[in-house]
């Protein structure tokens, strides 16, 4: 019996410290449309915040990439009890963070042209490249036909950024980081503290200033 108990704790230790290495985030909209493009146009679900869940701990079906679940809701109570989430993959080592951004959402489908958030630990400057197909092409933002490819540059301009995130300073790393295609191009700003991103500040292709901050 003593064996079955100290069994039993084990597993649950074990269990413990694989939930306990997940990181849940959660992060507050806010979305700024005055220099909408078409201001006719219409989102469905325009969310108020996402709940980020990284898994470190699972296995995802693309190489060298780790699972998140991103929940894009109204509320945070919303956030919290939802049971529908969609499912992509992060990069988390010592070279790097990087991380597709929710893109499930219909006004937050748009991100798939903007930088995606990453940070290279040991460089000052990085870039990398992304074939779209126009299966993401859309009115409200960009059409074409067939594939085009996106060239994401980034670049380390501040080391010692302060955030103030619940009445308390965090200091970050500021990366700037630009899209250039055939056809469009797009800026963004990412706020990392060491593996957490705090902030994503977007200029997205239809006009909006979309900015996402940790809460």
């Amino acid at each position: 019996m003593d064996k079955i108990k100290l069994l039993l704790l084990i597993l649950i230790s074990f269990f413990m410290k694989v939930k306990s290495q997940e990181k849940q985030l959660m992060y507050k909209v806010i979305i700024d449309s005055s220099n909408r493009i078409n201001k006719a146009n219409h989102y469905k679900d325009v969310p108020n915040f996402i709940k980020a869940i990284y898994l470190p701990n699972k296995k995802y079906d693309i190489p060298d990439q780790l699972p998140v679940k991103y929940y894009t809701c109204k509320t945070e109570q919303e956030c919290n009890s939802a049971k529908y989430f969609e499912l992509t993959g992060f990069i988390d080592n010592s070279n790097e963070f990087w991380t597709h951004p929710p893109r499930d959402n219909d006004y937050l489908k748009q991100l798939e042209f903007l930088p995606f958030p990453n940070i290279k630990f040991n460089k000052k400057k990085w870039s990398w490249k992304l074939e779209v197909g126009d299966q993401w092409a859309d009115v409200r933002w960009l059409e074409w036909k067939g594939a085009i490819t996106l060239r994401f540059l980034y670049r380390l301009t501040n080391t010692n950024y302060p955030i103030m995130i619940g009445g308390k300073s965090i200091i970050c790393k500021e990366i700037s980081a630009r899209m250039i295609s055939s056809i469009a191009k797009s800026e963004a700003k990412f706020y990392f503290n060491n593996s957490t991103l705090v902030k994503a500040v977007y200029s997205l292709l239809n006009g909006d200033n979309l900015e996402i901050t940790l809460e």
